[in-house]
């Protein structure tokens, strides 16, 4: 399903919330401490972070050097929401992380 609009996002959330299994998640909260949580709530805001611009980098790839063809099909999709410039930053920031891991395989230092 491409999430194009914002009725579209509406719907994700309550299909979400529909196949949640929320005595679970919330027993596996209650057993943590504050600092584990705010770990956990870092933690997942990063690899979020790391993900957005992976996704975000693959579809700027499709679209070659043509900055005005990229930035026509994103502004028909709720990635428009998200300003230039944070769609730049996770882009460089998950640009940056595949580098380092193509350090650390080939065995150099990170």
């Amino acid at each position: 399903m491409a999430i194009k609009r914002s009725k579209d996002v509406e719907a994700l959330k309550q299909q979400f919330i529909n196949n949640v299994d929320v005595d679970t998640s919330l027993n596996n909260l209650t057993k943590l401490s504050n600092d584990q949580l705010v770990d956990q709530f870092v933690s997942i805001s990063q690899q979020a972070a790391l993900f957005q611009g992976r996704i975000l980098s693959e579809l700027r790839t499709r679209f070659g050097n043509d900055d005005r063809k990229f930035g026509e099909y994103i502004s028909t999709t709720i990635l428009s929401d998200i300003p230039s410039h944070t769609r730049t930053r996770l882009m460089n920031l998950a640009v940056f992380f595949e580098r380092e891991l193509l350090k650390q395989k080939r065995g150099y230092p990170i």
